[in-house]
């Protein structure tokens, strides 16, 4: 939704969503693929290696962690580091 905003006022942030879909989101796995479609600022890594990750991770200006209950607090430790 927040980035829907930005870009919605013309803003260009780039968001890469990292992970393989989740169990119970298909709505929301439709709603990223419309947005794939329409937006050259999304992009879905489902299978991310290590070295994209370290990429990732040295590039983003910021992470946001939206799992409650997996990756054991992996993706912020990584972020940090």
């Amino acid at each position: 939704d927040a980035f829907e905003c930005l870009w919605g006022v013309g803003r260009e942030e780039t968001l890469v969503i990292v992970g393989k879909p989740g169990w119970k989101t298909i709505d929301l796995q439709s709603r990223i693929m419309r947005l794939l479609r329409d937006k050259s600022r999304l992009v879905w890594l489902q299978n991310a290696s290590d070295n994209q990750l370290s990429l990732l991770y040295r590039n983003a200006i910021g992470l946001i962690a939206a799992s409650r209950a997996e990756g054991y607090g992996l993706p912020i430790l990584e972020a940090q580091a």
